[in-house]
């Protein structure tokens, strides 16, 4: 691969216009996949290596590497793709070394300056088995906020999200944590989290300290680090027992786990009114018969990122001009982004980044088949503001007072 980007890339973005093609980033991790990457992975509950991993993520436009067993150097980095679809260099080394090019100068001024800022997201496609017993072990991110979004996929109905936990059941909870820690194969934390029907075309806000077990085909949005603490150990679908050292991480698990979860929200009777989200349409860029755009990841939620869902017809042609850099992945059709080809279901073709020049300039996309050419752009912190429904304060003063709903439900 080469390195020098100095001396490469100037040349290659100016060939390209700012529109760089990916090279696909599969992840294998320690969760049942669902098969639903084809060619790529099988869900047949095989693993793909002695660690017992499955290829069960896909990371997009990633400038973070991934933690876990086994990984080194550049694990987790995407990869720009030549024009002739060899791999050039990461992303992260392309961004830092031309950072006001590919993010803009005030992103890039407002994000701690060249060679300090990044693409301050990421974005994952979780590929998990559909059964109650494949999802993730019930976890949390002490310091990061995600979200999640089901597109409608083949073979998907509604999901099973399990979020926070019953109230008053600390003290259970405690208990789980200790059964874990000491080994049991157990995993009755699941019996204290609320479970909650989604159907596909929604999502949900997940807050940092939340626990939560994801299950399903998801779009997954978060800050740009590989970090969680698992709060169950025994994972009953593969009967398996995940190490406490290396998943409960400290001396005192059981009491930085309890330290780690935030309760006020975990434990509040209106979690899906706070979390559960909607799709709205953007009426600013929609144009009937021509292509519709929808806050998938609204920016009323959070300053972290945001994400648009945009259908274009057939055989229609229109221009996307954006506030800064984003990722975009083709989920159904195929068409052209800035005069590249681009198909769903083909790895070499379905992703792009779109540099902050490019963005901002405005690129042509085109519908060349003959279903609508779905696509997703996701974008990192700040690039698309919007009064949020609640900031922190008053999300704090709402859950003091129960009997009235937040502002926008």
């Amino acid at each position: 691969m080469a390195a020098d980007t100095d001396m490469i890339i100037p040349s290659y973005i100016e060939r390209t216009g700012g529109v760089l093609r990916m090279v696909p980033n599969f992840q294998a991790r320690f969760y049942r996949d669902g098969g639903r990457f084809p060619g790529v992975n099988r869900g047949d509950g095989r693993p793909v290596d002695e660690l017992g991993n499955f290829v069960d993520e896909r990371w997009l436009f990633s400038i973070t590497r991934i933690e876990q067993e086994g990984a080194s150097g550049e694990d987790g980095l995407s990869t720009v793709a030549d024009e002739d679809g060899s791999p050039l260099c990461t992303l992260d080394a392309l961004v830092r070394a031309h950072a006001d090019i590919m993010l803009g100068a005030d992103y890039v001024a407002a994000h701690g300056g060249p060679g300090v800022a990044i693409f301050e997201l990421l974005a994952k496609i979780l590929d998990i088995g559909s059964r109650p017993d494949d999802r993730i072990n019930c976890h949390i991110h002490p310091r990061k906020d995600e979200a999640y979004y089901y597109p409608p996929i083949r073979g998907q109905d509604d999901v099973y999200l399990a979020m926070g936990f019953f109230g008053g059941t600390r003290d259970r909870v405690r208990q789980c944590l200790e059964q874990a820690v000491s080994g049991e194969r157990a995993d009755s934390i699941l019996h204290l989290q609320p479970h909650f029907r989604l159907k596909v075309g929604s999502g949900w806000h997940v807050y940092a300290g939340m626990p939560h077990s994801p299950v399903g085909y998801v779009f997954e949005l978060q800050r740009p680090r590989d970090d969680f603490r698992l709060l169950q150990l025994y994972h009953r679908g593969q009967d398996k027992l995940f190490e406490p050292d290396l998943l409960l991480r400290g001396d005192d698990a059981v009491e930085a786990a309890m330290a780690d979860i935030d309760w006020a929200m975990a434990e509040s009777p209106y979690i899906w009114h706070l979390f559960h989200v909607e799709p709205e349409r953007i009426e600013e860029t929609s144009v009937a018969g021509v292509v519709e755009e929808r806050w998938v990841f609204n920016p009323d939620r959070t300053r972290l990122w945001s994400g648009k869902e945009v259908v274009l017809e057939p055989g229609k042609t229109y221009t996307s001009r954006e506030q800064g850099a984003y990722g975009l992945f083709v989920f159904t059709g195929k068409g052209t982004v800035a005069g590249l080809d681009v198909a769903a279901g083909d790895p070499e073709r379905d992703e792009l980044f779109v540099s902050h020049r490019a963005g901002t300039a405005g690129i042509e996309v085109t519908n060349t088949g003959d279903c609508p050419l779905v696509f997703y752009t996701f974008f990192p912190a700040d690039v698309n503001t919007a009064p949020l429904l609640y900031d922190d304060q008053r999300f704090r003063e709402w859950m003091a007072v129960t009997s009235i709903e937040p502002r926008g439900y």
